[in-house]
């Protein structure tokens, strides 16, 4: 405990400090483009006929865009299945799992001691169960001991644990939450993703908010803080997607390059130190 407490204190001021498992450990608490040389002569290579098939709340959800600007002419996006039951979508958490449906709604299943499958109660399931009061679903991220869902509007729904405000309701109490609650100040999101014990946002518009646990800049606003509400993601304004790790956090933008952000430890952003 007292090296969590000295570890807290050392993010307030944003100064570099040593992971507890390593001795040249850093954080970064902005956003930073990663060494992409890999990437970028994958990108170079000649690619297959192909489509982004994501839905688009203005389109049909057969509507195909390019994934780059070489393909003339999309080939088709695949049908979705008529099966009310049929998944579109999984995440893992770190002991159960959800699965977004094609009808919108949500099912999940295994550990359930922080409520984390969101159907009212704390006792696991070996096979799904519903997300209680969840339509409209389309999108999920599960972190640690908590899931999530961005809904057809844009607002963003969580339930699980909630000790360090991961939830994003402006409060940590309760610590728990068994069926979904709206995340405060948060709108135009398109895509959700959870961290061990924080949570990320991709918005329609670019940007990215975080909340939740933040003492390794995991929240990319160049604080050591945690936050019990969405805050801006600095220098990011072109993101299409996200994705969040036990103590940092990765947007991918539109040209293709990726920006992380938080714990380097084991060179977990990519930056080419560890």
């Amino acid at each position: 405990m007292a090296a969590v407490a000295i570890a807290k204190s050392a993010m307030r001021v944003a100064r570099p400090i040593a992971h507890p498992h390593s001795t040249a450990a850093a954080i970064i608490a902005m956003p930073i483009t990663l060494r992409m040389s890999t990437f970028r002569m994958l990108m170079s290579a000649p690619q297959p006929r192909s489509c982004d098939c994501r839905r688009n709340r203005n389109a049909s959800a057969n509507t195909c865009r390019p994934r780059r600007r070489a393909i003339e002419a999309a080939a088709a996006c695949p049908t979705r299945l008529d099966r009310a039951d049929a998944a579109i979508a999984i995440a893992a958490g770190s002991l159960s799992t959800c699965a977004l449906l094609s009808d919108g709604t949500v099912r999940c299943w295994g550990s359930n001691s922080y409520g984390q499958l969101g159907n009212g109660t704390t006792t696991a399931a070996a096979a799904p169960v519903p997300v209680t009061d969840l339509t409209a679903a389309t999108g999920i991220g599960a972190g640690t001991f908590h899931a999530c869902a961005v809904r057809f509007e844009g607002s963003v729904v969580c339930w699980g644990e909630n000790s360090f405000g991961q939830l994003g309701t402006g409060s940590v109490t309760p610590s728990q939450r068994t069926t979904p609650v709206t995340v405060n100040a948060l709108s135009g999101a398109s895509t959700v993703a959870g961290g061990a014990e924080h949570t990320c946002a991709t918005l329609m518009s670019g940007g990215v908010r975080c909340w939740g646990r933040g003492w390794r800049g995991q929240l990319g606003n160049n604080t050591g803080s945690n936050s019990l509400i969405p805050v801006v993601v600095d220098d990011l304004t072109t993101a299409v997607d996200g994705a969040a790790g036990f103590e940092s956090s990765c947007a991918l933008r539109a040209d293709g390059t990726v920006r992380c952000w938080g714990s380097s430890a084991y060179g977990g952003i990519g930056d080419g130190n560890g």
